[in-house]
C-alpha cells in the first residue's frame, strides 16, 4: 500500500512571491487532472481549496493557458471542477472537451457558475442525467434579477407562460421606476435612430442591454480582440479592459441579420466596488458611427485632426487598433497557439511584444496628456481607493518586466494605511508611470525600494532613485534635455522629463503632489475625509 503525498509535498513549498504562487497553482491544477487525490473526497476538497486560494495571484491569461494545456489530455474531475468555476475564458477549453463518468458530472454541475453551465448546455455528448440536471437549473440561471417574490399576485389558473409575462412586466416597471445610473457625460445620442446602453460582468461579457435586441448582444465580450473578419470588439476596447480603463469610440461588430447587426462605436467606464476597490465590470453606451467614422472611410477635407483633446483621443484609438492586433498575433506565435514555431521566430515575436508594449505606453501617455490639456481629468472628492489593492496590481504588472531586466523592485506598505481620495485608475496611472520611468535607469541587479507610509500631508509613496539619477537636481530631472550626461539603460516611454511632468500634472489635477529629494521621489496622496479624521484622532 502506497501513501500519495503529492499534495502535501506541493503545499509545503515556500511561496516568497507571486511567481511562486502562480507556479504552485499550475502544479496543483496539473495534479487535479491526474488520478490520485481527486479520487479521495477529503483530498479532493483540500486540493480545490488550495487552487481557489491561489487563483487571485495568477493572471487570467496564465490560467487560460494552463486550461488549454490541461484540455489536451484526459482531465480528472477535480481539474474540471476547479477550472470550470473560473472565468469563461479559463473554463471554456476544459468544459468543451472533458469526458467524465456520469457520477462526476452530477457532482460537479451544481458547483459551476451560470456561464459554465451555459457552456455545457451546448454539448450534445453529456450523459442524459447531466443534461436533465442542467435543464433543471434553467429556472434559476435565466431568472430576471431582483424579482424574487416581487411579481404581482396572479389570478387562479394562470399558465406558466402567463406567469412569465407578468414577471417580465413587473421587471420592466421596476426598471422604469429605478433607471440604471449611467455615465453622466455619455447620454444616448438623440441624433441617431439607433443606440443602446449596456453593462458587463467582471469578465467583460455583456450581461445587460437596453435599446436593441438582447439576443445579438448578450454574451459578447470586451476582453478579447476579435479575429479579423469576425465579430467582436477592436483592440481599443480589449486593451482598455486589461488595464481596467475607460474607453471612447471603440469599434464593435455585431453579427446576424437583425437591427443590432453591423458596426457600432461604444463607450464604457469601469465600475469598482466602493469598499474594497474590486473591479465589477463596465457600464456604457453604443451608437452607430457617422459616415466619416466608418472603417476605411477617411474624413473629408484633410486629416480631421485638430489640436483638441478629442482629436488626440481619436488618433490614439486609431493607433491602438493595429498595435493590439500586432501584439495579439505575436503572442500567438510566442505561445505556439497556431502550432510549433522555431526558436528564432519565437524570439522575434517576444521582441515585437516588447516593442508594442513600449508604443502602447507612449500612446497612452500622449492620450492622458491631451485629457489633462482639455481639463477632462480632475479631482473626485468622493473617490475612495485602497492603495494596497492598487499596489498589488502594479506589482503583478511589473513582475515580468523586472525579471527580464534583472532589476529588484521591492514595495513595502505600512499596515493600516487609510484610503486615498484619488480615483483608482488615476492612482494607478501616477504610481505606474513614476515607477516605470525610474526603472528605465536601473541597471541589472540594482535594488529599487518603494514604500507607502503615513506622512504629515497625506499618504507618502516614496521610491528610490536609481544610482544613475542620484544627486541630480529636481530641476534637471524635469527639464527636457537637461540630463544629457546620463543615458537610460532602456527607453520604454517618451523620456524621463515628459514622464515626470505627466505624473506631476496628474498629481496636481487629482489633489496629489510630487516632490523630490537627492535620493528619492515622493508622491503625496490625499487621504479621504473619514481617513484623515481617523489619523488626526490617533
Amino acid at each position: 500500500m502506497r501513501y500519495d503525498d503529492r499534495l502535501l509535498t506541493l503545499l509545503s513549498q515556500p511561496l516568497p512571491d507571486n511567481s511562486a504562487r502562480a507556479a504552485l497553482w499550475a502544479q496543483l491544477v496539473d495534479l487535479a487532472a491526474q488520478p490520485g487525490p481527486s479520487a479521495d473526497a477529503e483530498g479532493r476538497a483540500g486540493l480545490l481549496d488550495a487552487i481557489d486560494e491561489l487563483q487571485p495571484f495568477v493572471p487570467v491569461e496564465k490560467r487560460a493557458q494552463v486550461s488549454r494545456a490541461v484540455a489536451r489530455k484526459a482531465t480528472g474531475a477535480a481539474a474540471v471542477e476547479a477550472l470550470g468555476r473560473d472565468s469563461v475564458s479559463v473554463a471554456a477549453p476544459v468544459l468543451a472537451v472533458a469526458h467524465l463518468p456520469e457520477a462526476d458530472w452530477l457532482a460537479i454541475i451544481p458547483a459551476l457558475p451560470i456561464a459554465s453551465r451555459a457552456l455545457l448546455r451546448e454539448r450534445r455528448d453529456l450523459p442524459a442525467s447531466a443534461m436533465q440536471m442542467l435543464s433543471g437549473f434553467g429556472s434559476s440561471d435565466f431568472a430576471l434579477p431582483g424579482l424574487a417574490g416581487e411579481a404581482e399576485p396572479l389570478l387562479a389558473g394562470t399558465t406558466p407562460i402567463g406567469e412569465m409575462v407578468a414577471r417580465i412586466e413587473a421587471f420592466q416597471r421596476q426598471r422604469a421606476s429605478t433607471p440604471l445610473p449611467l455615465i453622466a457625460d455619455l447620454p444616448v445620442p438623440s441624433d441617431h435612430a439607433e443606440g443602446f446602453r449596456f453593462e458587463t460582468d467582471r469578465d467583460g461579457m455583456i450581461c445587460w442591454v437596453d435599446g436593441v435586441e438582447r439576443g445579438a448582444m448578450i454574451g459578447l465580450s470586451l476582453s478579447e480582440l476579435a479575429i479579423p473578419g469576425m465579430f467582436g470588439v477592436d483592440g481599443h476596447a480589449a486593451g482598455a479592459f486589461r488595464q481596467r480603463a475607460g474607453f471612447v469610440d471603440a469599434r464593435l461588430v455585431v453579427g446576424g441579420q437583425g437591427k443590432a447587426a453591423g458596426n457600432w462605436l461604444i463607450r464604457g467606464e469601469p465600475r469598482f466596488n466602493a469598499d474594497d476597490g474590486r473591479f465589477l465590470g463596465y457600464r456604457g453606451i453604443g451608437r452607430r458611427p457617422l459616415s466619416a467614422e466608418h472603417l476605411n472611410t477617411p474624413p473629408q477635407g484633410g486629416t480631421g485632426l485638430g489640436n483638441s483633446g478629442d482629436s488626440m483621443r481619436q488618433l490614439a484609438h486609431e493607433l491602438r487598433t493595429p498595435l493590439n492586433a500586432i501584439a495579439g498575433f505575436a503572442q500567438m506565435i510566442d505561445q505556439q497557439y497556431l502550432g510549433p514555431a522555431g526558436h528564432a521566430y519565437r524570439e522575434r515575436a517576444r521582441a515585437i511584444l516588447v516593442d508594442t508594449a513600449q508604443l502602447s505606453h507612449m500612446i497612452e501617455s500622449a492620450d492622458i496628456s491631451s485629457q489633462l490639456d482639455a481639463g477632462k481629468i480632475s479631482r473626485d472628492f468622493l473617490a475612495s481607493t485602497d492603495l494596497a489593492s492598487v499596489m498589488e496590481r502594479i506589482a503583478q504588472e511589473f513582475e515580468p518586466l523586472t525579471e527580464r531586466q534583472g532589476v529588484n523592485l521591492r514595495i513595502f506598505l505600512n499596515p493600516g494605511l487609510p484610503r486615498v481620495s484619488v480615483a483608482a485608475e488615476n492612482c494607478h496611472r501616477m504610481l505606474a508611470r513614476l515607477i516605470a520611468c525610474l526603472l528605465d535607469y536601473a541597471v541589472a541587479d540594482e535594488v529599487i525600494t518603494a514604500r507607502a507610509a503615513h506622512g504629515p500631508l497625506g499618504i507618502a509613496f516614496s521610491i528610490d532613485r536609481p544610482a544613475l539619477l542620484k544627486g541630480i537636481s529636481d530641476a534637471a530631472l524635469f527639464e527636457r534635455g537637461a540630463v544629457q550626461e546620463v543615458r537610460a539603460v532602456r527607453q520604454s516611454g517618451l523620456g524621463l522629463a515628459f514622464s515626470l511632468r505627466l505624473v506631476e500634472r496628474l498629481a496636481a489635477a487629482t489633489g496629489a503632489r510630487l516632490t523630490g529629494s537627492p535620493a528619492q521621489l515622493t508622491l503625496i496622496l490625499p487621504p479621504t475625509q473619514d481617513s484623515a479624521r481617523q489619523v488626526e484622532g490617533g
